[in-house]
């Protein structure tokens, strides 16, 4: 009990949740003389509020959004997994969590299960997967890791391996699907790799402004290419939404099942990239959580979209630690 007497003694998590106050993704993040510029300026104008975990009843899916590697989400990341499991405790049909992390690839599940079951420490843990490509600082993560055992519930890997992902990057989808040294799923399906590879205008235009801190432009229909995105950085973006999502779906066949999915912020916020992907519940059956630092760039209006993207369902805002990358 250990990990629940830490969060007992955290102070309560304060978020915004005021879907009408978020900005939505016809914001930017360019800043235009005389309006807000960070998220510090913008929280001026609203009170945060305490997080309610009623918020998160009878949803199947909660998809927490993250900056990586920073100790305030970490807090938050355990507070929501805690009350998750509260929840599934609670209710008059016992409900099962399980946790899909993108920190972690599909094919170190038997690592994730031995430490889940007490068959390795932390320290094998720590050290087995530094010998994978996968580049998280899982000291960091740790705490969450001991609470899900600690509370019994067991964490998947979500993501495909990097090495996947380069070579979609590199070389183009075709060459990981008939690679001789990767080995995807069979069950991975023809509609999977068309998730991958057929980008909607609007994630094209979020994923470009991501990558180059621009603000986002719809590309022109004529400029989408008709066969999808075979190759490049934008294909190997959506391999690993596809992949989560996937990885999301095989838990929900079981309706008992409520996954807590952790990933980067630019798979999960707007609901345009692994959430969209998700095909074994319903859109309202699925709770965005997104992390913004307080000191980061402020949104602005440009009308791109028309404000029909939701930034997500609840956001937490957090101060960066120094050291954190």
């Amino acid at each position: 009990m250990a990990m629940q007497r830490v969060l007992a003694r955290l102070s309560p998590l304060m978020v915004l949740a005021n879907r009408e106050y978020m900005p939505t993704f016809e914001a930017t993040l360019a800043c235009a003389p005389d309006t807000e510029t960070s998220w510090r300026d913008l929280l001026r104008k609203h009170n945060l509020s305490k997080f309610d975990a009623r918020e998160l009843q009878d949803k199947r899916v909660v998809l927490f959004g993250e900056q990586h590697h920073q100790s305030q989400v970490l807090k938050a990341q355990m507070t929501i997994l805690s009350s998750l499991h509260q929840l599934a405790q609670s209710g008059h049909t016992t409900k099962k969590v399980v946790m899909v992390m993108e920190h972690f690839n599909i094919e170190q599940d038997d690592l994730l299960h031995k430490f889940g079951q007490n068959q390795i420490s932390s320290e094998d843990l720590i050290q087995e997967y530094a010998e994978s490509r996968e580049g998280f600082r899982l000291v960091h993560y740790l705490p969450l890791l001991l609470l899900a055992r600690e509370l019994g519930i067991r964490v998947h890997g979500g993501f495909p391996p990097r090495q996947w992902a380069s070579l979609v990057h590199k070389e183009s989808i075709e060459a990981l699907r008939t690679s001789k040294d990767f080995l995807v799923p069979r069950d991975f399906g023809e509609d999977r790799w068309s998730q991958v590879s057929r980008i909607s205008r609007e994630q094209v235009a979020y994923l470009r402004s991501m990558m180059s801190g621009q603000p986002p432009k719809l590309p022109d229909p004529k400029d989408v290419p008709t066969q999808g995105y075979l190759s490049g950085i934008l294909p190997a973006q959506t391999l690993k939404d596809t992949f989560f999502a996937w990885s999301i779906d095989k838990h929900l066949s079981d309706s008992s099942v409520v996954v807590f999915g952790v990933c980067g912020l630019g798979h999960s916020e707007y609901n345009l990239c692994a959430s969209s992907r998700i095909k074994q519940c319903q859109p309202q059956e699925i709770y965005t959580i997104a992390t913004k630092d307080l000191d980061s760039a402020g949104y602005v209006s440009d009308g791109l979209l028309q404000g029909q993207f939701n930034l997500a369902d609840l956001v937490v805002p957090y101060t960066s630690d120094q050291e954190a990358d």
